[in-house]
């Protein structure tokens, strides 16, 4: 019963401002608190607070997208590509021959080129816009892992200084 005066006093409370309808309160015969728009036996009037509102401020035009700059002036040179993973000169122990490289890009690998990695000169895999790759079925071994930056129309934008790193997969005996 309890819920249904909340809810009625909610419903009053927020169309109060709306309607302009004055708000009683009083205690039923059983002690339950009712809220009306009439006043009955011991009701109190209840001062309500305006309601709140909300003036949307005005949204300002766009630009046209004739007037935006192209994405060729956009473009800006890349400052480093670094292999930082393998480290130069370092062992790694899998006998299944699996290889994490990571790739360091500054700034950030742009919209529309993307990263190819390079082992002893054969390219491994689709290029791809990650710079963590995971590379399977390594010989054992001196290896050179480089990486390059490849625009939308396949030329070669930027190369990472190769890195030698050595693959060592434990013996049989």
């Amino acid at each position: 019963m309890q819920r249904w005066c909340w809810l009625l006093f909610i419903v009053i409370f927020a169309t109060q401002g709306i309607a302009g309808v004055k708000v009683y309160k009083s205690v039923d015969g059983d002690g339950n608190v009712v809220f009306s728009d009439s006043p009955g036996n011991n009701a109190e009037e209840i001062t309500l607070q305006p309601t709140q509102t909300y003036r949307v401020s005005e949204i300002p035009e766009r630009a046209p997208v004739d007037d935006l700059p192209s994405e060729d002036n956009d473009r800006q040179a890349y400052e480093t590509i670094t292999i930082v993973q393998p480290s130069p000169e370092e062992t790694i122990w899998d006998n299944q021959g699996n290889l994490s490289v990571a790739v360091s890009v500054v700034p950030g690998l742009q919209s529309g080129d993307t990263l190819e990695i390079f082992i002893d000169d054969k390219k491994q895999g689709q290029s791809q816009e990650a710079t963590m790759v995971q590379l399977t079925g390594i010989l054992r071994g001196e290896h050179r892992v480089f990486a390059q930056i490849v625009d939308g129309s396949g030329n070669i934008i930027a190369s990472s200084e190769p890195v030698i790193f050595f693959l060592h997969k434990a013996s049989r005996l």
